[in-house]
């Protein structure tokens, strides 16, 4: 990325760069960071989204309340669907809504997250009965990645609904830590497929001149492989 920061002691370059992430007088940026400074430009709503595993890239300012919100990549169920109390999501709400000064902080973080996973649950359960987000024409896979993409997918169609015209989402894919052997081309395969599927999705949206895809590591192989075939950590640039 083109971006630098400079000083009179030191310039730092290339905002996602290993030598930036290793020198403590560089400004450390994540995603959420971009997104607390679009926050605050008058006509911008911004989403942070984690579909799977993306919590820690995602975390930005606490001061600025740009919540991180968990999207699921299967079809929510209806909760308390037998109900012993009939109003007992609205007591779980007051329960764990805003909290009191001297309450534990342990606590206060639970009960927020509570909160939050309620609020999002009602939330993809409204948007699934709505026949405007109808995703049934995406193509299905047993394929963790490509689930995820059509979540995302899911979610970018209702971005107007939601009241947000800036999202972000994280989208993982695990399997490469190959010590033993060398499964690189599977994984390369499932990862293109997925993205075949989402990009088609996306241009028939009308999205895709407003999408950026960006890919990153969080760690490199070794070039040679070892003597089980399969390649061991080495050092590399998070993107």
């Amino acid at each position: 990325m083109g971006v630098s920061y400079s000083d009179t002691k030191n310039t730092c370059m290339d905002v996602f760069g290993l030598s930036n992430l290793l020198n403590p007088s560089c400004p450390q940026i994540n995603i959420q960071r971009m997104l607390d400074i679009l926050s605050q430009q008058d006509g911008v709503q911004t989403s942070a989204n984690n579909v799977n595993n993306g919590m820690t890239i995602l975390s930005g300012n606490a001061d600025l309340f740009n919540p991180i919100y968990t999207v699921s990549t299967k079809a929510t169920g209806e909760l308390n669907k037998f109900p012993t109390v009939d109003n007992l999501m609205d007591v779980v709400k007051e329960l764990n809504g805003v909290g009191e000064v001297g309450n534990n902080m342990l606590s206060e973080y639970w009960s927020s997250r509570v909160a939050s996973a309620l609020f999002e649950h009602e939330l993809e359960h409204e948007l699934l009965s709505m026949p405007e987000f109808d995703m049934s024409g995406y193509p299905t896979s047993n394929v963790q990645l490509t689930s995820s993409f059509k979540a995302v997918a899911g979610y970018m169609k209702s971005r107007e609904y939601r009241k947000v015209n800036r999202d972000v989402f994280v989208v993982s894919q695990s399997g490469y830590d190959m010590h033993n052997s060398d499964r690189l081309a599977g994984r390369f395969g499932e990862l293109n497929n997925a993205l075949a599927d989402f990009i088609q999705e996306i241009k028939s949206q009308g999205l895709w001149g407003n999408t950026v895809i960006v890919q990153g590591s969080d760690f490199g192989r070794s070039m040679n492989p070892n003597s089980n075939g399969g390649t061991d950590h080495a050092v590399s640039s998070a993107l």
